[in-house]
């Protein structure tokens, strides 16, 4: 078994973070709790976790050995924000077209950019 770095122990409890996340808003959204204070609390530790994950990359690839590991660090830290704006679709098609919280847009607006920012690093290094 290979040893993992802090930075990848890091990235990795991150990651489970924001999936627990993730399905704890999914839970608190579908019983209909969409203004308790603990949506607020979970849509923040989704941003913080993000950018992290975000950060743990950045420092990742600053000592990555090859291009070809650093477009993999980017594939993958995409493919999480991927996952995370298919679930806020899904959201906004629970939520339907009435008005927004802004904290809500903010997140989505969050995890777009940083989506968008992973691919374009591992378009450039891939």
């Amino acid at each position: 078994m290979i040893a993992m770095t802090a930075l990848e122990e890091i990235k990795e409890s991150t990651k489970s973070s924001l999936e627990a996340k993730q399905h704890e808003l999914l839970d608190l959204v579908g019983a209909g709790h969409e203004e308790d204070i603990n949506v607020r609390d979970t849509i923040l530790d989704l941003i913080s976790d993000a950018l992290v994950m975000y950060k743990t990359t950045v420092a990742q690839v600053r000592v990555a050995e090859s291009v070809d590991e650093v477009a993999t660090l980017w594939q993958q830290l995409r493919d999480v924000y991927s996952s995370t704006l298919y679930l806020w679709q899904g959201l906004d098609a629970v939520f339907g077209e009435g008005p927004r919280d802004d904290l809500f847009e903010y997140c989505k607006a969050t995890f777009q950019k940083l989506e968008r920012a992973s691919a374009q690093a591992y378009e450039f290094h891939a």
